[in-house]
């Protein structure tokens, strides 16, 4: 597609590929987040079920009661040619299937751990094999890493949906701070 990018200099990206087998969404329901307890944050700024676009050229907007910032969800598309625009900037050369970036500030000092994880908002129905490697798999990282891993299978009612959260120093590979005031973009 032809037109000016946010720069306004006529040279715009081609849009994100799709995934047609992920769907992700910021949720913000307070009869959810009442029913799933801890794991489920409200999203104010975000309307209710507020599609995440996979690969998208630029970050998403949210916030929580503790946190507001942007987000970019990144995978791996399945050729380089399906997204050229992440794939050289992101993905060739590593191994990595996945990225989230998260920008953004705390409304105030957390008290003890901070989590980051994700949610499955439907029931899982794995079978007896795939659940059992699955566990398996789990309780390995489990043993060996530090504490702090958490992760549900989700029950039968859906009172607990399926999530797995990790403390946050575990879980990422760079944390950049800066000073009060600037604005710096999403690292790539």
């Amino acid at each position: 597609p032809s037109g000016a990018d946010e720069d306004g200099n006529g040279t715009s990206e081609a849009p994100p590929p799709t995934f047609p087998t992920l769907n992700c969404a910021f949720v913000d329901t307070d009869a959810e987040r009442a029913v799933v307890g801890a794991f489920r944050h409200a999203m104010e700024m975000t309307p209710p079920h507020a599609p995440v676009i996979l690969n998208s050229r630029a970050p998403l907007e949210f916030e929580t009661e503790l946190f507001f910032g942007r987000a970019l969800m990144l995978v791996r598309p399945s050729t380089p040619e399906d997204d050229p625009y992440y794939s050289a900037r992101i993905f060739d050369g590593r191994s990595r299937c996945l990225e989230v970036q998260v920008q953004g500030r705390f409304k105030r000092r957390p008290l003890g751990t901070v989590y980051i994880g994700g949610e499955v908002t439907d029931r899982m129905q794995l079978g007896l094999v795939t659940k059992g490697l699955a566990k398996l798999i789990l309780q390995l990282m489990i043993k060996f890493n530090p504490p702090g891993l958490h992760y549900s299978f989700g029950d039968r009612e859906s009172k607990v949906l399926p999530h797995i959260v990790f403390p946050l120093y575990r879980a990422v590979d760079r944390l950049v701070e800066t000073p009060d005031g600037s604005v710096e973009p999403l690292p790539e």
